[in-house]
């Protein structure tokens, strides 16, 4: 997945939203949470994941398999955006899983991420 190079000054949720994909498939976590802050929420079929810590916790399991290969496999469903929020739909091949999330944008950070990933196919 090549999503569109992110300006310097961000202006646009899907310009946030991009900048946390392209961290995300870096398995950058540190540029990861850049996207969010201590008010941000993560939602997921499993909980609530409140304030960086847990966040970055979140994102320190869920990347630590995320290789060159593993970022080559992602194809983009689909995605659409209004106003502060994004919705993207992904599968990762290399995982056999697909992803689907929704975020609320708040000028430059997330402040809600909803979460849903399930065997691809």
């Amino acid at each position: 997945m090549k999503p569109e190079p992110i300006s310097p000054t961000l202006t646009s949720p899907r310009e946030v939203w991009h900048r946390h994909l392209q961290a995300g498939l870096a398995g950058d976590v540190d540029a990861v949470m850049a996207d969010f802050t201590e008010a941000s929420v993560i939602m997921t079929a499993d909980g609530v994941i409140a304030g960086e810590a847990a966040i970055r916790d979140f994102f320190e399991k869920l990347l630590a398999d995320m290789t060159p290969q593993v970022a080559e496999s992602v194809k983009v469903n689909f995605e659409h955006a209004h106003d502060d929020v994004v919705i993207s739909n992904f599968t990762i091949g290399a995982w056999d899983r697909t992803l689907h999330d929704t975020a609320v944008i708040d000028s430059t950070f997330i402040r809600v991420l909803t979460t849903v990933n399930y065997a691809a196919g």
